[in-house]
């Protein structure tokens, strides 16, 4: 257990410096990105904190929690640039790792912990996410961590032996994290909150009987939070009362935002999207959809169908909402992969009698390993200026340690190999993520720019139909034509 732990703290440093090197690289792909970044710099230059202004104008749509802790990067550093603005989502990106590893590992096992953060940091998703200024790492981290917190409380609530204190202070956690989560996006905290915790209590009464007064409590105590800004706000912007109310019901298709707010999708959407969301991983789904239905009646003990249920929930209830978009699923990808974490390694110990199948899985996946560690430093070389050095080194790096695991694999230690095999994994990931992601990113980012301006009369016309037919465009999944912002 303790070289588990020792890989895990290295695959999380490995990962810090992934999601952190070239930060202010790449320009910003997103509206959102840009957004953040002018308020951010606005709020630095003009002293006004409570409203954000972007072009002159109040920019209500989200909470500005993000705004502030951009803001606060900017301050701080003296400088106002796209990897100051970044920094907090990178940041929030490795504390989601170190959560994640905790939940795995809590019910798991460390092994658990360090296959789920490999699983999480090998995601498309994720990578794209944590080196994007906006709200969206942000409000994934509150989102798991309030989901954890109140997993915690429960099964503390369940032991007789529990102090009345700690059941309080883990319920004062919980609010605290889903207090966040509001000011990170408002009442889509809703959903990756408190839709999981409804399944669960749908399909485990020991939790519906944990729905107690306190509960409700800690609920209320985090919308009232919340809900200060929303107040001083009202009281210094005309006209912000009916702005808040159309923004919160846009999500349900009651209103059209207009621009690179409209994203009608069709229920199925994430379905057609989950190999571009989850990347690799995403082969592994269908295994684990089938390990979930055979434990579909042991909701109180397995911890894995507990995570899986999470990320069940949260993708139904995103999937039937007609505004929707790929990073909307952010929240949800720590839970499968918690759950994908704790079933493989539960596989890997009932395979611990058949050694020869295991070392061959082993050496299996190792030059799998080495492959990808060729081709992401192949086109580091070719394509990504100064990279040479550093994408060569962890990709040598990468594939050196995966040929040690299968000589540790070949001795009979396949516990062993496993681990050193996600070190391995990390340091080929670290190369897409801190090279071959921002460049990416900067050709899309070319790439987008100049199809919005060629196709902006037709985007146009478009969208003033979907204006008029949105169930239509709803169902036919027209709107992929409405935007590019993805």
């Amino acid at each position: 257990m303790r070289f588990a732990t020792w890989a895990a703290g290295l695959v999380v440093v490995i990962a810090a410096w992934a999601v952190c090197a070239n930060l202010g690289a790449a320009p910003p792909g997103r509206m959102s990105e840009q957004r953040c970044h002018r308020v951010a710099a606005h709020m630095v230059k003009s002293g006004d904190w409570i409203v954000p202004i972007d072009h002159g104008m109040p920019r209500l749509q989200k909470p500005p929690l993000y705004y502030w802790l951009a803001a606060t990067a900017v301050l701080v550093s003296g400088e106002v640039s796209y990897a100051m603005t970044r920094l907090p989502s990178a940041l929030a990106a490795v504390l989601l790792l170190i959560v994640t590893f905790h939940w795995a590992r809590r019910y798991g096992g460390t092994s658990a912990g360090l296959l789920a953060v490999v699983a999480l940091l090998s995601t498309d998703q994720f990578q794209d996410n944590a080196r994007r200024g906006d709200a969206e790492m942000l409000f994934a981290l509150a989102s798991v961590t309030a989901l954890l917190l109140f997993r915690r409380a429960v099964e503390r609530d369940r032991g007789r032996d529990s102090a009345p204190s700690t059941i309080s202070a883990d319920f004062t956690w919980f609010a605290a994290a889903f207090a966040v989560a509001l000011m990170a996006k408002a009442t889509a905290a809703v959903v990756t909150v408190l839709a999981p915790i409804a399944a669960w209590a749908a399909l485990d009464p020991r939790v519906r009987a944990r729905l107690d007064r306190r509960f409700w409590l800690a609920l209320v105590a985090a919308t009232g939070i919340a809900c200060a800004w929303y107040g001083l706000v009202l009281t210094r912007v005309v006209g912000a009362w009916s702005e808040f109310v159309g923004h919160a019901a846009r999500p349900l298709g009651v209103d059209d935002p207009g621009g690179d707010a409209d994203h009608y999708r069709a229920p199925y959407f994430f379905v057609k999207h989950l190999p571009s969301i989850l990347g690799p991983i995403v082969v592994a789904v269908p295994w684990l959809a089938w390990r979930m239905w055979k434990s579909r009646r042991e909701s109180s003990r397995s911890a894995s169908l507990v995570a899986g249920i999470a990320f069940a929930a949260t993708f139904v209830v995103f999937s039937l909402v007609p505004q929707k978009q790929p990073h909307y699923l952010l929240p949800a990808l720590p839970a499968l992969c918690v759950a994908l974490g704790i079933e493989f390694d539960r596989r890997l110990r009932a395979a611990t009698r058949k050694p020869a199948v295991l070392r061959l899985c082993v050496v299996s996946l190792a030059l799998a390993v080495a492959a990808y560690g060729a081709v992401e430093w192949t086109w580091a070389r070719a394509f990504v200026p100064g990279s040479d050095v550093v994408a060569s080194v962890l990709a040598a790096c990468g594939v050196l340690v995966a040929v040690v695991a299968v000589a540790i694999a070949l001795r009979g230690r396949e516990g062993t190999a496993w681990r050193t095999l996600a070190i391995a994994c990390a340091l080929v990931v670290a190369v897409r993520a801190a090279h071959v992601t921002p460049w990416r990113a900067t050709i899309k980012a070319r790439t987008e720019g100049e199809i919005a301006v060629a196709d902006v009369a037709e985007a146009a016309h478009v969208q003033a139909a979907a204006a008029d037919h949105r169930v239509a465009a709803w169902v036919f999944d027209v709107d992929d034509a409405l935007t590019k912002d993805d």
